[in-house]
């Protein structure tokens, strides 16, 4: 046996078996969450896709999936009064399958989505960017939010230092040049990643290659890559990995309306394209990367590691939602004033170099305490670029194995980074930004300022300056049996100019906290199937379902071994300590027919008339799609108990456009053409189900269950025409922000390869409304179905739904004026009726055992709107369950 088999059977913690194809690329992530957090944090990262698209980690048929929550926590917002913070929910999925003796595939698909404010510039604190926006009757103003400003004047002495006034009297009252963020708040859009290798293995060597693909509304990318690793000696204690990396990306970024006429373009007006009412940046880069990485096993309890690498950028490395504050001071006025002098404040969009080489190096040492039974892993990671930036994260973790499978993991992580050579809270110019002249024949003649004389390239971007950050991380997991690993954590994190490495960096107005919570499992398929079943009897377990909301789940056999139809929810009998875990996908498509309650067409002109109460519709919604991930775990507690967990992962995107010549005004600022998006995590459902009665070919289920809030339910637009934002669709919101009552009962039977059933399940309101002042309609729907047993392992199944919703009671209490159909509460509910085709594959045997893979085709048949809506089109459930 070689030093690294007896390493990973001498350490327990799961720690320790991720010596296993190390990426050569980067140091090792910390626990689960440490790659998420240095991405977050490294120098420069200012678009997605910037660091590389690392390939899948290679385990062997084993799967993974983690759903994690980012919120900032500590913003020095002066002015933005009620600045949303900055948050993001990821859902990953990834895993390897064995395709031959020594094939490998690697599939790993990230969603993640974005929402909040964030700076979009620096500016003095005397420039106040951040202005109140105000309502109500004169004396009796209530400040409702803040407008980002990134113009205005500012008074500065003859040291070209800003200078406070009062704002009463109008008087200079001393220096303020302390920075202050200008924020800008954004409507949800989310990111898309799938990655792809391949691998291929002999005794000493293993090759991989992978493509990445990545996609949000703004920003695409492409990646290729390639590896080769190479053991030396008998025991193979050294193993080299060479890589190879190429990514292309393409920027096509809308350039925000409201900003747009205060914000100079002129360094990057040829790439400015004008699309109807918005300008586009387009743009694009080029990154290419290698790395070396070595691997040693210095004994049976400790391993070291070391990499180096280097990333050649080139294109377009800026951030188009970036600005710079700029002071254009008139020479001649400051030449003719011994006092204050006006400075003009204008917004420049950040200009960074086209070209950024970064080297990258990085050690782990991994070690085996043997009187704890635990895992120490210390790693130090440093870059360096040609923009002065240079980096340094020192990270420890200890992982603490305890009875029954549990395991605690403590982690610290401190990194430091010195500013980029052109990185400015604010340019200072000794120029006028406008002058006018009169010519000889006495028409004016009006000058902008000459960009000659500004800096090369600037950017206040402060991921770009001088900073530190210190974390602090926890996490938890639990051997749930052989093969099958459940995780958790939390990680808090400070940033500071303050912990910065031999001081000097950012003020307190940049400091800022953030959280990470996260949470997984783990399933690894080429365990023994004696070991990974709890229950290795062949005692069969009873299987139907059923779901609160229209949604479709995954299920598995009865008795007689016939499957459920995919989208009957909550059935599932687990016998005691036996667990279920499924994930599946639901694609739902609206439009783009938009109808009235009689199911008849209505054209612009009736929409106007119908759609939107006393007043006309401004704009029509064309469509809508939504994308549902569910995730499903189940254990049984006793004989007549199961206990049933399901949390939602959301996302939605809505596209409308105006009706004829409507315009938006500061008394109507609602409208919102062409497409946005929301996503996110939703509510989560607890159940307990009870069972009924059963036999040999029939099974009776109750379960009452209760729906948790955590999905979102007042997300909003980003701010438009200078006012504070709407909230979008009400069916664009995540959850119903109430709590709410779950009860459903199931009945089946069986006969030979033929299976039919009937479930009725409902969904009642506990709250009369949420924060937002509304509650969605009570729903009840009803299921029947057959099924017919083809061969063992795949069944074909049939079903008819008709689900009746209730309409919204309530409203959103800050909307004032409706300018779309999906703005009226009266516009949602009805009745429909669907027909459900699916199948459903399951394995016995193999290292698949357990497992059941599973799609559902739903076609909607009649139904009755209530008011104007979107019609209904076809949906599509694909999902995966895991039964042990």
């Amino acid at each position: 046996m070689g030093a690294t088999d007896k390493f990973r059977l001498s350490c327990k913690s799961s720690m320790c078996s991720d010596t296993d194809s190390i990426p050569p690329n980067s140091v090792l992530p910390s626990f689960h969450t440490g790659r998420f957090l240095e991405t977050l944090t490294a120098a420069a990262l200012a678009l997605p896709g910037i660091a590389w698209h690392e390939p899948v980690q290679a385990k062997d048929d084993q799967f993974t999936v983690q759903g994690s929550h980012l919120r900032e926590q500590g913003r020095d917002a002066v002015g933005a009064w009620n600045a949303t913070p900055l948050k993001v929910d990821t859902l990953q999925a990834q895993g390897w399958i064995t395709l031959g003796e020594n094939i490998d595939l690697g599939i790993r698909a990230t969603q993640d989505t974005w929402s909040g404010a964030t700076p979009v510039a620096t500016a003095p604190s005397s420039a106040r960017s951040n202005r109140p926006v105000q309502t109500g009757l004169p004396g009796q103003l209530i400040t409702v939010g803040a407008s980002p400003m990134v113009t205005g004047r500012v008074l500065v002495d003859h040291q070209l230092r800003p200078l406070a006034v009062d704002a009463m009297t109008g008087q200079v009252t001393g220096l303020l040049d302390q920075p202050v963020h200008t924020y800008s708040s954004a409507s949800p859009e989310t990111r898309r990643q799938l990655d792809l290798d391949l691998r291929t293995r002999s005794n000493t060597d293993v090759h991989q290659v992978g493509l990445g693909l990545s996609q949000e509304r703004d920003y695409a990318s492409g990646t290729v890559r390639g590896s080769h690793s190479w053991s030396l000696g008998e025991d193979q204690q050294t193993t080299f990995t060479a890589a190879l990396q190429f990514t292309h990306q393409r920027v096509n970024a809308t350039l925000d309306h409201d900003a747009t006429p205060y914000l100079n373009t002129t360094a990057w007006r040829n790439s400015i394209r004008s699309n109807g009412s918005y300008s586009v940046l387009q743009e694009q880069r080029n990154d290419t990367g290698a790395s070396l990485g070595i691997v040693q096993v210095m004994n049976a309890t400790s391993v070291l590691q070391a990499n180096i690498g280097v990333i050649n950028q080139q294109g377009y490395l800026s951030n188009p939602y970036k600005a710079v504050s700029a002071l254009f001071i008139d020479p001649v006025a400051l030449s003719h004033s011994s006092g204050p002098v006006p400075a003009n404040l204008q917004a420049l969009m950040e200009k960074r170099p086209s070209h950024r080489r970064q080297w990258q190096f990085g050690l782990q040492w991994l070690r085996y305490i043997e009187n704890t039974d635990a895992a120490l892993r210390l790693n130090w990671h440093h870059s360096r670029d040609n923009w002065a930036v240079r980096s340094h994260s020192l990270e420890g973790q200890w992982a603490q194995p305890f009875s029954d499978g549990w395991q605690i993991t403590p982690r610290l992580r401190y990194y430091t980074q010195t500013a980029a050579q052109f990185y400015t809270p604010w340019l200072v110019s000794r120029q006028a930004y406008r002058s006018v002249a009169f010519g000889g024949d006495g028409q004016p003649i009006v000058t902008s300022f000459n960009p000659a004389l500004l800096p090369t390239h600037y950017s206040s971007d402060t991921r770009l300056a001088g900073f530190g950050n210190l974390s602090f991380g926890l996490g938890v997991s639990r051997q749930l049996g052989k093969g099958v690993h459940w995780y958790a954590g939390l990680d808090w994190t400070h940033q500071s100019g303050k912990l910065k490495a031999g001081g000097g960096g950012l003020g307190s107005f940049a400091d800022l906290r953030w959280m990470v919570a996260y949470m997984g499992l783990t399933v690894r398929l080429d365990d023994p199937l004696d070991a990974r079943h709890n229950n290795p009897s062949d005692k069969p377990a009873h299987h139907t379902s059923l779901d609160a909301h229209s949604h479709t789940h995954t299920h598995t056999h009865t008795h007689t071994d016939v499957a459920m139809p995919p989208g009957v929810h909550f059935g599932h009998w687990m016998e005691p300590g036996q667990w279920r875990m499924g994930h599946q996908m639901q694609v739902v498509h609206q439009g783009p027919r938009l109808l009235n309650a009689g199911g008849a067409s209505i054209s612009d002109t009736q929409l106007q008339a119908q759609g939107c109460g006393s007043i006309p519709c401004l704009q029509r919604p064309e469509s809508m799609r939504m994308n549902m991930h569910m995730l499903e775990f189940m254990t049984g507690i006793s004989e007549q108990l199961n206990i049933m967990v399901m949390s939602h992962y959301m996302d939605m995107a809505m596209s409308s456009r105006r009706i004829g010549s409507s315009i938006a005004t500061l008394e109507q600022p609602q409208i919102h053409e062409g497409r946005h998006e929301t996503g996110g995590l939703g509510d989560t459902h607890i159940y307990a189900v009870v069972k009924g009665s059963s036999s040999l070919q029939s099974l009776n289920t109750w379960a009452v269950g209760l729906s948790a809030p955590t999905g979102a339910s007042g997300l909003r637009m980003r701010r438009t025409h200078q006012v504070d934002p709407p909230l979008v669709d009400y069916s664009m919101q995540l959850g119903s922000g109430t709590w709410d009552l779950l009860v459903a009962s199931t009945w089946s039977w069986t006969h030979g390869p033929w299976g039919w059933g009937a479930q009725i399940h409902g969904a009642q309101r506990l709250q009369s409304s949420n924060a937002q002042g509304y509650a969605l309609g009570n729903t009840l729907q009803l299921n029947a179905w057959v099924t017919r047993q083809i061969i063992p392992s795949l069944t074909l199944t049939g079903r008819w739904q008709h689900t009746r919703q209730g309409a919204i009671q309530g409203k959103y209490a800050d909307v004032k004026v409706t300018t779309s159909p999906t703005d009226n509460p009266i516009n949602y509910g009805g009745r429909l009726n669907q027909l459900g085709l699916g199948a459903v594959y399951k394995i016995s045997s193999g290292i698949w055992q357990g497992s059941e893979f599973h799609l559902e085709w739903m076609q909607p048949l009649r139904n009755t709107y209530n008011g104007v809506q979107l019609e209904h089109r076809t949906g599509l459930a694909l999902g995966w369950a895991y039964h042990f």
